[in-house]
């Protein structure tokens, strides 16, 4: 993964791991791309480092392929449609369905 850029969610502390966690969002060329991250230290860990170890986990996560990913992929050009038409037909995809699964039923 070729990161241009990386983004730190919320960070949260849990107690009960005694580590800090949070979600880390890299944009690549490709889209972007969030890691669930944690990284253990005291609660009085200075920020700094609390941060560059949670950046750090979830790099060590995508280059090893483990864990859970979620990507967003950038927008490319679907022959001119627009978010409203697919959005559209989709709907209808969806309503034709359910009218097939009750006309099954009946």
């Amino acid at each position: 993964m070729q990161s241009t850029h990386s983004e730190l969610g919320p960070v949260r502390y849990n107690a009960a791991e005694e580590a800090f966690e949070a979600t880390v969002t890299f944009t690549t060329a490709e889209g972007s791309i969030r890691r669930p991250a944690q990284y253990a230290a005291p609660l009085n860990a200075p920020d700094a480092l609390v941060q560059r170890g949670l950046i750090a986990a979830a790099e060590i996560q995508d280059a090893k392929n483990t864990g859970l990913k979620s990507t967003v992929c950038a927008k490319s050009d679907r022959d001119g449609a627009d978010d409203a038409e697919t959005g559209f037909d989709l709907f209808e995809k969806t309503r034709n369905f359910f009218d097939f699964v009750r006309n099954k039923a009946a």
